[in-house]
Order: structure tokens, then C-alpha cells, then sequence
């Protein structure tokens, strides 16, 4: 089956979560753009196809891999996963929690696969080793991470085609269906962990990361780019067409645009302004879990702590930028909606609930992680659009405020 970004329709929670999964996988059809040689081509298709086909084997069949609907409604409530998963650690629910955590290992059990393959195998052509002891510790990893015994992991090895076999010092994995599935891992793990040292910043945000991740084959060329049409292939139309005008607004504006797969940056005098993040919360816990908006713009940090500094002024800044403004009481407005607070992420990095350190912005008190100023919205559109670019003009302000006009 195709995972089709437009669909809006699913039978359960699960299968929405799961459709989540599978949509960020980058197409086969243009990750082998440039792609000459046929044997890598092969095995490159082995490694999407088995990847695809697995997804789509949980979607349609969840209860094999212990993604069972009727549980999954009862935790949610009528809520959306994002929502849930708060509410119950705010609560501090960990019975709740636990559940969430082991079904979002369970929906990610293929790509966990994929990583504790190209960690602890030993690649051959067609047949990878293992040894005992490293096959043993993967047996225990799936077990506390997601709950399945080593009766049950066989059992969804042999749904996604791997035939495994006992030797003198260790195991063989072979897989006949797509027996090029590990010669494929092997080169994008290298290709990619190459390259990746010559990313300047953090290492998530780099293009080779996302392109491993998502299986975008065209990083096996001698060069490699994101295109901001490639950042957006996994959201729908809808969305898209807005994000690129959004995009052609803000270059002229000054901004430069960092693009990697289901991510864009836009930087002003090198500094983080305005970004689209494409990865929707399924079931994913922690970091990766934090309900994403799609679109954010992003002020200076500040909180209502310690002896004011650097914090204070970047309060009075952005205060002081917003009363220029022509329509500074619908920007105000729009921000107190909008600010992105620590109830929705869930975050334990600041103890006990109430979590996230305080703030007071435009009058209104709030709690956020760290004391960030991150505005967020789900969606781009005719309503919205000509405020975020106000807000994003407000930013340029705020990076080019002249302090000594602070009142």
C-alpha cells in the first residue's frame, strides 16, 4: 500500500498512528534520482520495499504487533495522542505513561530494527552475522522497549521476511524477499555518517541524518541537497502550497532557508527566526514526542526568575517591538493563543507539575520550557498567513533592536 499524505480518514487511532509512520519514508521514485549503478539500485529498492511493506503489514494487521485498538481508545478518551500522553504525565500517571511508551516502540518497531541491524551486524553481501551475545542483548531490548518476548520478535521478523539461523559462534539473518535489504543499510549508515562530519551545528539537524532516516537514497551521489520541495513531501497539498509561498515571502525579507526532509529552517543573520516541522507526534514519547506545530516563529527566551539581566531585556524588546506595530493588539492577541507552553510537550526537565519555568507576556502568565518563546500553529492559511509574516517581521526587529532605545 501507499501511504498517501492527503489521507485524512482512518479506521483508529492506531492506524492514523501508524499512516504517520510510513508517510515520512521519501519516495522510492526520486530518492533514486542520479542513482546510475543497478545493483545499488536493487538493493536499495530491497531496503524501501521492505521498509514500506512492513508498515503496511502493521497497518493493516496492529493486533500482531500488539497495537491493539480498543486499548488505544481507552487511554486516549476522545483525546489525540499528543493531548493524552500530556494530560497523563502532568497527572503523573505512570501506569498511563508506560502504555504510551511501549506503543510507541511498537509503532516504531521497524525502524528500531533497521538501527540495531546496522549497530551490531556484521554485513556480508546478502547475509548479515550477529554474534550470540549482541543477538541476546537486541532480544532484551525489544522486550523492555516494547514488550515482545522472543517467541513474538521472531515471529515479526519472519511477517517482514528475515530467516534467521543458528551457527557455530553467533547468527545468520538472510532475507529472500529482499535479499539486498542489508548491503543498502550498510552503504546509507556509511555514506551518510561520512558526510555528516562536515555538518556545522547540532548533529539532528543535519540533512544526512534526516536522509538516512527516511531512506532518501540520493545521498549515496557525490553531492547531496534538500530542496525545500523535497523538505515538504511527506505533509499534504494543502499545507505545502502555503509553506512555499510563506517561503517566497520571507527571502526577500532577509531570511535564509536550511532545508532537510520534513524540516525548514529560516535564519536571520544566522540565527534560528522561523521554522516548519513536518514530523506530527504519533506515538513517539520524550523528545521526539513533543506535540509539534507545524509552523513556529521564535523570540528571545526570558523568565520571571532570578535578578532580571539579559532575560528582562529581552522581555522589554519584544514588548517594546509589538507597541510599534500597526496591529500590535491582533499580533498580541494571536501570541497569547498561540505561545507554545510547557502543559503541551509534557516535559519533566523542571520537576513536578507545574512544569516549565515562568513568564508574564503582554500581562498574561504563562509556564514554558525553559522559559522559550516559541508561537505555533497546526496549520497555514489565508486567515493566518499575513500574521505569521508580521511576526516574522517582528522578529527581524526584535535581532536588529538597538538597545540603547529600550524605554
Amino acid at each position: 500500500m501507499g501511504f498517501s499524505k492527503n489521507q485524512a480518514q482512518f479506521d483508529s487511532a492506531i492506524h492514523s498512528a501508524v499512516w504517520n509512520a510510513g508517510r515520512l519514508i521519501f519516495p522510492l521514485s526520486h530518492s533514486l534520482e542520479g542513482v546510475k549503478d543497478e545493483i545499488i539500485k536493487a538493493t536499495c529498492t530491497d531496503y524501501y520495499n521492505c521498509t514500506v511493506d512492513g508498515y503496511a503489514d502493521m497497518y493493516a494487521n496492529p493486533d500482531v504487533y500488539g497495537l491493539h485498538q480498543d486499548e488505544a481508545e481507552k487511554l486516549l478518551q476522545g483525546k489525540n495522542w499528543g493531548k493524552a500522553i500530556v494530560l497523563a504525565d502532568m497527572n503523573d500517571e505512570k501506569a498511563k505513561m508506560k502504555q504510551f511508551t511501549i506503543m510507541a516502540k511498537r509503532v516504531d518497531f521497524i525502524r528500531h530494527l533497521n538501527e540495531v541491524i546496522k549497530k551490531d551486524c556484521t554485513v556480508s553481501g546478502k547475509v548479515a552475522f550477529i554474534s550470540a551475545d549482541s543477538y541476546m542483548k537486541i532480544v532484551k531490548f525489544f522486550k523492555s522497549h516494547c514488550g515482545y518476548k522472543e517467541e513474538k520478535f521472531l515471529e515479526l521478523l519472519k511477517r517482514l521476511s528475515f530467516e534467521i539461523t543458528l551457527v557455530n559462534n553467533g547468527y545468520e539473518f538472510v532475507n529472500p524477499k529482499y535479499p539486498g535489504i542489508f548491503e543498502a543499510m550498510i552503504m546509507m549508515r556509511d555514506t551518510c555518517k561520512k558526510r555528516a562530519k562536515d555538518h556545522k551545528g547540532p548533529n539532528h539537524s543535519s540533512p544526512y541524518v534526516a536522509a538516512e532516516r527516511f531512506l532518501d537514497f540520493r545521498v549515496l551521489n557525490d553531492e547531496y541537497e534538500c530542496t525545500l520541495e523535497d523538505a515538504l513531501y511527506s505533509i499534504d497539498d494543502a499545507n505545502k502550497k502555503e509553506i512555499m509561498r510563506l517561503s517566497v515571502t520571507l527571502l526577500p525579507l532577509g531570511f535564509e532557508e536550511k532545508c532537510r526532509l520534513n524540516s525548514v529552517e529560516w535564519t536571520y543573520n544566522g540565527k534560528a527566526a522561523v521554522s516548519f516541522g513536518g514530523m506530527k507526534p504519533h506515538l513517539d514519547i520524550g523528545k521526539e514526542g513533543s506535540p509539534r506545530h507545524l509552523i513556529n516563529i521564535h523570540f528571545d527566551r526570558w523568565n520571571n526568575y532570578g535578578d532580571g539581566g539579559v532575560d528582562i531585556q529581552n522581555k522589554k524588546i519584544i514588548e517594546q517591538v509589538f507597541d510599534a506595530m500597526p496591529n500590535a493588539d491582533q499580533l498580541k492577541r494571536f501570541c497569547i493563543l498561540n505561545l507554545k507552553r510547557c502543559r503541551e510537550c509534557g516535559c519533566k526537565n523542571w520537576g513536578p507539575p507545574p512544569h516549565g519555568q515562568c513568564k508574564i507576556l503582554f500581562g498574561k502568565r504563562f509556564r514554558t520550557c525553559g522559559g522559550n518563546t516559541n508561537i505555533g500553529i497546526e496549520h497555514l492559511n489565508e486567515d493566518n498567513f499575513d500574521i505569521i509574516v508580521d511576526l516574522a517581521k517582528a522578529k527581524i526587529e526584535t535581532l536588529n533592536f538597538n538597545n540603547t532605545n529600550l524605554k
